[in-house]
């Protein structure tokens, strides 16, 4: 998990998904979101740099007494009022970013288990590794066109954005059977419907 947080919060779709195919749909959504997050903080990150740079062309005019310093330590007081802002909306989106990549690892995670020797999964599930990136250069286009090769072709394709596989080279694992029932145990499905009720009443 990637959130600081206590409190570990989840993407959870609008129904719990009850096949294989279901999971990967699952799967897709959380990267639509994540790659419109991704874009926003990419967006938020130039403007602080352009911010930056107006800073830096002020800051000269506060050094020299004279009647321009009054009004260049006016605009900077503005320029760090919004460069304040801009640094707290980058911050909420990696936060966004951290519970999308967390729950893309409960579904990956979820299939390793299922798909994989016990003690296998937990080796890789138990790895630490940095945050990762979605957008690593345009690499990440060819591993969502392949995903989406298999999914014409019959597969349950999951990309790993955010997950312990990303880091080690996997970029997607996909099932054979989209149509395999998934079984929830009880004590999921309970916490999945309190987390809904909770998720509408705080919209």
């Amino acid at each position: 998990m990637k959130q600081k947080s206590e409190n570990v919060i989840f993407a959870l779709p609008k129904r719990i998904p009850k096949t294989v195919g279901g999971l990967s749909r699952w799967n897709r959504e959380l990267l639509d979101l994540c790659l419109l997050f991704e874009f926003k903080k990419r967006a938020l990150e130039a403007a602080l740099e352009k911010v930056n740079e107006e800073i830096r062309q002020y800051v000269p005019y506060t050094r020299n007494a004279g009647a321009t310093e009054r009004p260049a330590r006016a605009a900077l007081s503005a320029l760090n009022r919004v460069k304040a802002e801009l640094r707290s909306q980058i911050e909420t989106i990696r936060e966004v970013v951290r519970v999308v990549h967390d729950s893309n690892e409960v579904i990956v995670g979820s299939i390793l288990r299922c798909s994989v020797p016990r003690d296998v999964s937990e080796e890789i599930l138990a790895r630490r590794h940095p945050e990762t990136n979605l957008l690593h250069g345009h690499g990440w286009l060819q591993e969502v066109a392949s995903a989406e090769v298999l999914r014409e072709q019959g597969y349950a394709p999951f990309v790993t954005f955010g997950t312990v596989l990303d880091p080690c080279g996997v970029d997607v694992v996909a099932l054979a059977k989209p149509k395999a029932r998934v079984k929830w145990s009880p004590a999921v499905l309970r916490r999945y419907h309190r987390l809904r009720r909770l998720n509408r009443r705080t919209k």
